[in-house]
């Protein structure tokens, strides 16, 4: 999934004044898989296909400081390292992409986006790791960021828009998309919705 794309739609649509009530902890997988540094690549791989996962993460005193992916497994063995004879301290990413479990949902994408990451490890307010938040678990919460987004739009909102004012985004009438919206009684209509209005 390319979470930037959502994001610049939300932002767009809304010139950001509309905040997503979607909290990271309300879409966050809790009861992560985490392993000790010091255990092998190859039990690590075992975890997560035992759990079908992506990633194990490393703690220290709950706080994560590192991550261990499917990529950085199957990268070592196609270097020719047998996944036995290395210890996830030595191949784990670092540091770990946090973000607390009060942001909301759509800062999870922003953040995905500016550290090309496809999960982050979600931490309470002493940094104590809760759960991660992933690609896929945004994916899953998405139909209720799309009827928030049909809600506003399907909403009068005024100031949002200015009559004549041409935006971005999904016809109210025919739901394509255009380029080339306008406001008209309330409703965002692209070039031909207006014209059969007219």
């Amino acid at each position: 999934m390319q979470s930037g794309m959502c994001v610049a739609c939300l932002e767009f649509v809304y010139g950001g004044k509309f905040m997503i009530d979607i909290l990271v902890s309300d879409g966050m997988t809790r009861g992560v898989v985490t392993s000790g540094g010091d255990e092998t690549l190859l039990e690590a791989a075992r975890k997560m296909s035992k759990r079908n996962i992506g990633s194990v993460f490393v703690l220290d005193e709950g706080m994560p400081v590192g991550v261990l992916t499917k990529t950085d497994v199957v990268r070592r063995i196609a270097e020719g390292v047998s996944p036995s004879e290395l210890v996830i301290n030595e191949v784990m990413s670092t540091p770990v992409k946090t973000i607390s479990h009060n942001c909301n949902i759509v800062d999870a994408m922003k953040e995905m986006r500016r550290f090309e990451v496809e999960r982050l490890a979600v931490v309470d307010s002493t940094g104590k790791m809760v759960g991660v938040v992933s690609e896929t678990d945004i994916i899953v919460v998405a139909p209720g960021i799309i009827d928030l987004l049909e809600e506003k739009a399907n909403a009068d909102l005024p100031g949002i828009y200015s009559e004549n004012e041409v935006v971005s985004g999904v016809c109210s009438s025919c739901d394509e998309y255009s380029d080339k919206l306008m406001m008209i009684d309330g409703e965002l209509l692209c070039e031909d919705c207006r014209t059969n209005k007219e």
